[in-house]
């Protein structure tokens, strides 16, 4: 009895050529995920601050409707930049009698100024906004204009391996 052996002409498993292809197919997926998960993280932080801005200058508009006589009959809440002279506290803070409508001015303007500058001396003060300056406006036919600029990183167009800072503005107007 003898045993034929033949020759099979078909090969198996994966050549070399194959398994480097599918690799660079792989990273060019995985660096495209990447690149996105960056583009994501970058809007989502973008997005955080423009819903603080938008929350701090509601937070004025409200400060400044619920004062609308004293807003009114002066220019208490015009010309108004947290990165000037901010008022001190008032006295009247923590009193049983409240706050005079004068007073509540003061109040408003320091603790709306908190949000951007460190107005009551705290060690290790961060803003919640970078850079940020709010201010506040009124123009004619008693149209007061909340402003709020910040800055944010992003990456220069022209080199991008330089951060740069963009200024970012939210501006809302409310009429009395």
């Amino acid at each position: 009895m003898s045993v034929i052996l033949s020759k099979s002409t078909k090969s198996q498993g994966f050549t070399l050529i194959e398994v480097l292809v599918a690799a660079l197919v792989l990273g060019i997926g995985i660096l495209g995920m990447a690149t996105m998960m960056l583009t994501s993280l970058k809007s989502d932080q973008s997005a955080f601050y423009r819903s603080l801005a938008s929350s701090y200058a509601y937070d004025m508009a409200d400060r400044i409707r619920k004062n609308s006589a004293r807003a009114l009959a002066n220019n208490s809440y015009d010309a108004i930049d947290t990165s000037g002279t901010i008022p001190s506290a008032p006295t009247c803070f923590g009193n049983a009698t409240g706050c005079s409508p004068a007073e509540r001015v003061s109040l408003d303007i320091r603790e709306w100024a908190g949000n951007f500058v460190n107005v009551n001396s705290v060690a290790n003060f961060h803003p919640s906004l970078p850079n940020a300056v709010g201010t506040i406006t009124r123009g004619e036919n008693n149209l007061f204009t909340i402003t709020i600029t910040w800055s944010e990183t992003d990456w220069d167009a022209t080199d991008t391996s330089q951060k740069v800072a963009a200024d970012q503005t939210l501006s809302m107007n409310i009429l009395l």
